[in-house]
């Protein structure tokens, strides 16, 4: 500032004033998983900056202190799937720096049925699974047992898996063979879903029965009661018995 007098006499004074323009810089992941966390990185030269991340949840205010700052921002991820706006600001009105992004977050959905029969009162039994995961599914991870205690596997879209139960004991009780089969989808961007569905399997019928009388003198009478196992879905149909007499 200069200034003169009706003397002609003058006086200045000076003051420096800095002059900045407010920087900001982000990386987003153009790609996150739903439920899943994740990290965005920036840099600016602002003390503050303030993210919306276009979610239910309230803008995040972080403070990256004075000077340059590179940094790193956690958050726990999106309940929904979809595109979302994210919308990050450094500094202070009217120094500000502004940078709007967006970002999809993928969900994959694990699914799949079994081709009828689903059940079968043989010893062996073959099942055949379809794959009816979301259409972003490329990897398929399978996992059951094998009716022998054994873990059985495959990586198909649409797997057979062969489950036995058999014995060669002529008084086995058999019981009903259930079993989980699990799926474990992936995406192309690293997206995992799993699901499990229970099915009945082997239902083998068991037959058997009851004496009232187990010796005694001849002639004798015995009484021979019925008391098989089988499953509901493949009841008794007829009886066969053999005495043993001579």
């Amino acid at each position: 500032l200069t200034i003169t007098d009706n003397n002609n006499c003058s006086g200045t004074a000076l003051t420096e004033v800095s002059v900045s323009q407010p920087t900001l810089q982000t990386t987003i992941p153009g790609t996150v998983c739903l439920n899943a966390p994740f990290v965005v990185w920036f840099q600016t030269n602002q003390s503050t900056t303030l993210w919306n991340f276009g979610g239910a949840s309230s803008p995040t205010v972080l403070s990256t202190g004075p000077g340059p700052t590179t940094n790193s921002l956690y958050t726990i991820g999106y309940t929904a799937p979809g595109v979302y706006t994210i919308t990050t600001s450094a500094g202070s009105f009217p120094c500000t720096a502004v940078q709007t992004k967006t970002i999809f977050v993928e969900q994959v959905v694990a699914n799949f049925t079994c081709t009828p029969p689903s059940l079968t009162c043989s010893p062996t039994f073959s099942a055949s699974y379809i794959n009816t995961s979301s259409s972003n599914a490329i990897s398929y991870t399978w996992t059951t047992t094998n009716g022998a205690g054994l873990t059985a596997t495959s990586t198909a879209a649409n797997p057979t898996f062969t489950f036995t139960n058999g014995s060669l004991f002529p008084y086995t009780i058999y019981q009903p063979y259930a079993l989980n089969v699990i799926l474990t989808v992936q995406s192309a961007n690293g997206c995992f879903a799993t699901v499990s569905h229970a099915y009945d399997t082997i239902h083998r019928t068991t037959a058997w029965f009851h004496k009232n009388k187990k010796e005694g003198c001849g002639p004798l009478a015995v009484t021979f009661r019925d008391s098989s196992f089988t499953n509901p879905a493949f009841p008794i149909t007829s009886y066969t018995w053999n005495n043993g007499a001579q």
